[in-house]
């Protein structure tokens, strides 16, 4: 149904990774701390509405995770396109960055160093690769955030594998984004490296091996039409 296309005004679908943030910055395990953006992800996140804008594409709704560096970027995107227009948001923490557990925070030269590099490749790379999850009340526990205090405890994740992740991001998919496409809107998602990936996964049919190690730079539109 969509094809990888270039940006213009027809253009059904908008995947847009965050800016970078300040653990993107420090090479960090980010997934579910709600780490903000850099100055230069707020450039970045300016730069794309810029070219969305001069690519004269316009969105009638919009999807976001529930972390902040994934709103923020929407929101500089959103009003530089549309000014005062409102534009409805649905947010969703199935469209959230994956779980890294335990490994949330840390350096990737920490993991290599605490875990070895084969094992810091597996937990980058292996869509079966689970890192231990974080205890419930811990810091990076979804039970510690009030925004996800009216989720059951036992629907979100503390520690994910890639595979994990993209069963949720499929549900998400078939819930929310499709239906709006099919009923004939333009669609803008800011996310994740992760589940943008599964996103492309499902939308161009891909093998997980295609997708695993594929890089979704911060803040470029990818237009599917």
């Amino acid at each position: 149904m969509l094809r990888p296309a270039p940006l213009g005004p027809q253009t059904k679908l908008v995947l847009l990774r965050h800016g970078e943030s300040e653990w993107n910055a420090s090479s960090r395990f980010t997934g579910w701390a709600d780490i903000d953006l850099t100055p230069q992800g707020m450039i970045q996140a300016q730069i794309a509405a810029e070219m969305l804008r001069d690519a004269q594409w316009t969105f009638d709704c919009g999807f976001a995770s529930m972390l902040t560096r994934a709103l923020r970027t929407y929101w500089v995107v959103a009003r530089h396109i549309h000014a005062d227009q409102e534009r409805p948001l649905v947010t969703d923490w199935r469209l959230n960055e994956r779980h890294y557990g335990i490994l949330t925070g840390m350096t990737k030269a920490e993991v290599s160093a605490q875990y070895g590099p084969l094992q810091l490749a597996n937990f980058r790379f292996d869509a079966d690769a689970r890192p231990q999850p974080v205890p419930p009340k811990h810091q990076y526990s979804p039970e510690s955030d009030p925004r996800y205090s009216r989720f059951a405890p036992q629907s979100l994740p503390r520690g994910e594998s890639i595979g994990d992740a993209a069963i949720r991001v499929r549900a998400a998919w078939s819930d929310l984004i499709l239906p709006c496409i099919l009923a004939g809107k333009r669609v803008l998602v800011c996310a994740h490296g992760t589940t943008l990936r599964s996103l492309i996964q499902i939308i161009e049919g891909l093998e997980d091996e295609a997708v695993t190690a594929m890089k979704i730079p911060n803040a470029e539109p990818l237009a599917y039409g």
